[in-house]
């Protein structure tokens, strides 16, 4: 069941509640499974309005099981922060802390980026 659901990009247990299994170490060949769909990458950002200095929490859900996923983050002056690489659980799940300590005020932008093809962004306030 690992590699049916790292071959999609989904956790077992995704794959096994999908089908209804008790057991999903319990396959037999020739069983047909369905294969539910990855549901789309999000990216929260937790709180999206904080003062400077303030740590924010970036989760990005949707991303395949296993992807190394980068958080980056483009300020108003269209300057790009990268992140260090996370990588996401096998239920596509990926987080980051960043803390906005020195950030001036305004709109920013976390883009996630995934070895695996997951994109997503959100926006949060930098208050002053």
């Amino acid at each position: 069941m690992s590699s049916i659901a790292e071959r999609f990009g989904l956790s077992p247990a995704a794959i096994a509640m999908a089908n209804q299994l008790s057991n999903a170490d319990q396959l037999t060949a020739g069983q047909v499974l369905t294969i539910p769909p990855i549901p789309p990458a999000e990216v929260t950002v937790t709180p999206n309005v904080a003062p400077s200095g303030q740590a924010l929490t970036f989760v990005l859900t949707g991303a395949r099981a296993g992807e190394t996923v980068t958080f980056e983050i483009n300020a108003p002056n269209g300057d790009k922060f990268p992140g260090q690489p996370h990588t996401a659980s096998q239920d596509g799940v990926a987080m980051a802390t960043y803390n906005s300590s020195g950030d001036d005020p305004g709109v920013y932008t976390v883009v996630a980026t995934g070895d695996g093809g997951t994109s997503a962004q959100a926006p949060y306030l930098v208050q002053g």
